[in-house]
């Protein structure tokens, strides 16, 4: 019964917690000790290297895995929308 109610925040929660957890850098970094098991921004951070950065290597990681958190903004967006703006609805 209520939970048609609250779809749009439970899939707002989702894409925040999605996206949160797909930016995590901190934990990986602790936790995973070889290169074939980072995350991918700590995988960005191979690129840095004594003789300077690569930005065109970086670059285009970082629009690679800026991608699957677009699909999941596109395919939660109407609920996205409809979860923010019935947060500020008062009674």
């Amino acid at each position: 019964m209520c939970l048609p109610l609250t779809k749009p925040a439970l899939v707002t929660l989702m894409i925040i917690t999605f996206n949160w957890h797909w930016n995590d850098y901190e934990n990986p970094l602790i936790f995973l000790r070889t290169h074939r098991l980072f995350t991918i921004p700590l995988g960005l951070t191979t690129y840095v290297d004594e003789m300077g950065t690569n930005y065109v290597l970086s670059m285009a990681a970082s629009v690679s895995s800026f991608i699957p958190l677009l699909i999941v903004v596109i395919i939660g967006q109407r609920w996205f929308v409809e979860g923010i703006a019935s947060t500020g609805v008062k009674g």
